[in-house]
């Protein structure tokens, strides 16, 4: 999966301020992520753990290595050079300046559209001007935002899914991904076809 925050500060950087911006999005406010490390070892064979506190969300960790034989035993092709040892856990902290609520609070068929129509609209804007593609349309996504002031908003979250389309992650999206239930046919099907901006419009038919 992709780094939300990383997702979320993009987003920021490219949609704050600019003009025609009639929808919520997801403004980030804080964001960090905590890797924690279970399993590996130093070099003195001591246990590694990044504990879990706030100076941790802002440095990244260094990935060490281990020297393995030719036995196979790390499962590294049997070279006998060097193999990583991955972060095997992530703390993941975001905060974003609007608050939402569950689609179930939702009190009519018109404002059902309107939200929807919102976090697609969402959607649409981050894709074609912050180059991410959400991947993970869902109920649980989807917040109903109530202002003070006018009708209600919808608004797009969670882009734990969601893939850089700019970058080299976006030249493999074919993994099946997403939530279960309405995940579009090709997904379903883990077809060997890219993943496109239509497979989360079908996720929203579901």
């Amino acid at each position: 999966r992709c780094d939300e925050v990383k997702s979320l500060r993009k987003i920021r950087d490219a949609l704050s301020g600019k003009e025609g911006i009639d929808f919520e999005y997801p403004r980030l406010l804080h964001g960090g992520c905590v890797k924690l490390w279970t399993g590996a070892t130093d070099r003195d064979g001591k246990s590694i753990l990044i504990a879990d506190d706030t100076d941790n969300l802002y440095r990244d960790l260094p990935i060490t290595t281990t020297t393995t034989g030719n036995d196979g035993g790390n499962n590294d092709g049997g070279s006998g050079g060097p193999a990583p040892v991955w972060p095997s856990r992530e703390h993941r902290r975001i905060v974003i300046g609007s608050v939402g609520e569950s689609l179930r609070s939702l009190k009519s068929v018109p404002e059902l559209i309107i939200v929807l129509r919102d976090a697609m609209k969402c959607h649409s804007v981050i894709l074609s001007e912050c180059g991410i593609l959400h991947r993970d349309i869902s109920t649980n996504n989807i917040l109903v935002v109530r202002p003070e002031s006018g009708c209600v908003r919808g608004m797009l979250i969670d882009f734990d899914c969601a893939v850089d389309m700019e970058g080299s992650e976006g030249e493999a999206r074919t993994e099946m991904i997403g939530t279960h239930p309405f995940m579009s046919v090709l997904n379903l099907e883990d077809s060997s076809v890219k993943r496109t901006a239509l497979d989360d419009w079908e996720s929203l038919l579901y």
